[in-house]
């Protein structure tokens, strides 16, 4: 027995003993292993799969816009959770970040997220590295950033912007009601998320045919016109189409 509470109760650092009943542990429960311990500060050196907390002023957006009505029930929700329950949501929804040129954090996505978190005041957020392209310079950074479609370069009018026109911050995110729809519509749904930004594809899709007046006075009438939609055969060649619903 005092040779077991020595192996636990060694402070200069975890036995082999101690991490292999931690990684089990976590097994069981069906978390990351990182879920079930404290996470460290994220750094330009952090390794793909390695998740970390950062403050949200260090993530850089990769998209202009948010859907503000998506984003406000979601901060609700958050500002409703204990202690315990909001750091556990947090762990099992980590904002996957690409490190770019300069040691830049960019998340390619839960912008959602993170523009709640700043919506109800706080500071950081958990991220999972998915690639660190920092030793890339800032022209080969963005080009493999489009080639891979890890950015969306239009704006919350569906105009197109370049990567210099990015927003510098999540605060700075401007509002798209027609990315709140496709969110919502997503919900319900009227399609399946087959990559980072197609919501933003069934936005500019609902843009040309559903009023911007009608989303931000009757939201729900909005959203049953729209699932109408995503369900017709002129929605046939989207990302994600699904008429079974329609069936």
């Amino acid at each position: 027995m005092r040779r077991l509470k020595v192996l636990f109760t060694n402070k200069r650092r975890p036995s082999a003993l101690v991490l292999t009943f931690t990684a089990l542990t976590a097994a069981f429960l069906g978390l990351h292993p990182a879920q079930a311990a404290d996470l460290g500060r994220c750094s330009p050196d952090s390794q793909p799969q390695t998740r970390c907390e950062a403050k949200l002023e260090t993530l850089r957006p990769t998209q202009f816009a948010v859907g503000l009505i998506e984003v406000e029930a979601k901060a609700k929700k958050l500002a409703k959770k204990d202690h315990d329950d909001y750091k556990k949501y947090l762990k099992k929804h980590p904002i996957p970040v690409i490190i770019g040129n300069g040691g830049q954090f960019y998340p390619i996505d839960h912008h959602h997220l993170a523009r709640a978190l700043e919506m109800i005041g706080k500071s950081k957020a958990v991220i999972e590295i998915a690639q660190n392209w920092n030793a890339l310079s800032a022209a080969d950074f963005w080009k493999r950033m489009i080639a891979q479609h890890d950015v969306y370069l239009f704006d919350e009018t569906g105009a197109p912007r370049t990567t210099s026109e990015l927003p510098h911050s999540i605060a700075d995110l401007a509002d798209d009601p027609y990315r709140s729809l496709a969110g919502a519509v997503e919900d319900e749904g009227g399609f399946q998320k087959t990559g980072y930004f197609v919501e933003f594809v069934w936005a500019q899709f609902f843009r040309t045919r559903i009023d911007r007046d009608r989303i931000e006075n009757h939201f729900k009438k909005a959203v049953k016109a729209a699932l109408e939609l995503a369900h017709s055969p002129e929605a046939s060649s989207m990302p994600g189409y699904d008429d079974t619903a329609a069936n």
